[in-house]
């Protein structure tokens, strides 16, 4: 049986929530509560934290799938070279650029690129450099300017932006929002 990353096994979830509430109990004591105030602390930390705790497993989930999805369009962008036809030929001819429009952005530009390299494909022109030049002109109008993708370096610049998220959240959670 394989595991989901990240899933947690029973016992492992119950040593998570029962750290949890020990964390949310002394942050709360901390903090002078008491009595029922104390018990809704830490039901609103658990809640809290357990939403934390989605919300990063989802971000993972979609860097992960705008990956896979980047890796089919340039497996698509091959298939279409390899024609040999008009298109397949300016595909080849500008075929890292266009890869490159559609890594690292988010699946709903990569869904309307794909829309627009579609359209492209069904209604070409007869000019090899032209067509590419448009297409690629179409991508940037739709999913933005190309800019120079580093995966290593944006999956890094990911991970310090989820852990800031994260440390801000649970500082609101365990300390209380600062107004």
């Amino acid at each position: 049986m394989t595991d989901k990353p990240g899933a947690k096994r029973p016992d492992e979830q119950q040593n998570l929530d029962d750290l949890m509430e020990a964390l949310a109990t002394v942050s709360a004591k901390l903090q002078g509560k008491e009595g029922r105030e104390l018990e809704s602390h830490v039901k609103h930390v658990q809640e809290s934290v357990r939403h934390l705790v989605k919300t990063v497993q989802q971000s993972e989930q979609d860097a992960e799938l705008r990956k896979q999805a980047a890796a089919q369009v340039e497996q698509l962008l091959d298939a279409v070279a390899k024609i040999g036809s008009p298109a397949g030929q300016a595909v080849a001819g500008a075929r890292d650029p266009i890869a490159q429009t559609f890594r690292g952005v988010d699946m709903m530009k990569m869904a309307d690129g794909l829309r627009v390299f579609s359209e492209w494909l069904a209604h070409p022109t007869t000019a090899n450099k032209a067509q590419s030049e448009q297409l690629i002109a179409q991508l940037q109008h739709v999913m933005g300017p190309m800019v120079a993708h580093d995966a290593a370096r944006e999956d890094e610049e990911r991970r310090v932006q989820i852990k800031k998220d994260v440390q801000k959240s649970l500082d609101e959670i365990f300390r209380g929002k600062k107004t």
